[in-house]
């Protein structure tokens, strides 16, 4: 019985020692994986977020700025006036 036991914890032993290696690779290809497919999704992210911002956000901060322009040539305008008509122009980015 002895050397029977002995022989099963040898070969548990061995065999562990064998596929831990393999086991080791297969962990850290899923995690090379998945750190891979989030580098995909944040990359697809910061493209969307560069687009939004040239095609749109750009747009609309000219549109601001020049409605703002406009009411600060206002020399008829009183200083209440203006900052007025400026916080309505920036109304659509808040």
């Amino acid at each position: 019985m002895y050397h029977y036991t002995w022989l099963l914890v040898t070969f548990k032993i061995f065999e562990e020692s064998m596929w831990a290696p393999a086991r080791r690779g297969a962990a850290q290809r899923g995690f090379a994986m998945a750190e891979l497919q989030q580098l995909r999704v944040q990359e697809a992210v910061d493209a969307m977020v560069k687009s939004v911002e040239k095609e749109n956000i750009r747009k609309m901060q000219g549109l601001m700025f020049r409605c703002s322009a406009n009411y600060c040539e206002d020399s008829q305008a009183s200083m209440q006036q203006v900052h007025q008509c400026i916080e309505r122009c920036h109304a659509p980015l808040a």
